[in-house]
This record gives structure tokens, C-alpha cells and sequence, in this order.
């Protein structure tokens, strides 16, 4: 198996993505529309996505003010 069961065990347990994950999972995302007919490509968790989002923007911001 060349991938530990969870990825995040790659990273340190003090890394930010972990308190996106933990966040947006306190959030909840049960009132976003999922596509549930069946047709298309298999969707990605809206969780997962939204999480992606966050942790792009932050550290995309975070490397802007550390320029300035």
C-alpha cells in the first residue's frame, strides 16, 4: 500500500489543515445541494471541497501578508 489509511498522518498534528477539517466539520454542510440523481461523474464530498477551498484561500493570504 504505498498511502496510510488517512493522509493526514503525514502531517504534524499541529498543521493548519487539521483546523480547517475540525471547522468545517463543526460547521456542517447538510444545506448544500448535492447532485443525488445518480447522473454525471461521481461528486466529491461538498465537506472535502469546501475544506479545500478554505485551506487554499488561507494560506494563499497568508503568503500575501507575509510579503508586505
Amino acid at each position: 500500500m504505498l498511502f496510510p489509511v488517512d493522509m493526514r498522518d503525514w502531517l504534524p498534528e499541529d498543521h493548519l489543515v487539521h483546523f480547517v477539517i475540525e471547522a468545517i466539520e463543526q460547521i456542517g454542510v447538510s444545506g448544500f445541494k448535492v447532485n443525488r440523481r445518480g447522473s454525471g461523474s461521481e461528486q466529491y464530498p461538498p465537506e472535502m471541497m469546501l475544506a479545500l477551498l478554505v485551506y487554499s484561500y488561507v494560506t494563499r493570504l497568508s503568503e500575501k501578508c507575509q510579503k508586505y
